[in-house]
């Protein structure tokens, strides 16, 4: 009984894994000032994951091109830095 517990609560320590992956989804990758924002992930993973699923439903939009000119990016450690205007600086991007 006690192993179940401590398993359990092992289990649902996992969850609560530092958020410190940020992904961004970009529908015109020649524009990076109009972006969709996804959230916070705990691991890359995650973040690439949900960016390309969110990209894969451009294609049911009736423009077909938005999927195509569709970028992303995943950012490590984000944080807004005030003297460049509140842009995201990320200590690593990934795609």
């Amino acid at each position: 009984m006690r192993f179940a517990l401590l398993l359990a609560l092992a289990l649902a320590g996992c969850d609560l894994a530092p958020k410190q992956w940020r992904g961004w989804v970009y529908p015109n990758g020649a524009d990076l000032t109009g972006d969709v924002r996804l959230g916070s992930f705990s691991t890359f993973q995650e973040c690439q994951e949900t960016a390309l699923e969110v990209i894969r439903g451009f294609d049911r939009a009736e423009d077909t091109e938005d999927r195509a000119a569709a970028d992303y990016e995943c950012g490590y450690r984000c944080r807004k830095d005030d003297s460049l205007g509140g842009l995201n600086v990320c200590k690593e991007t990934r795609k």
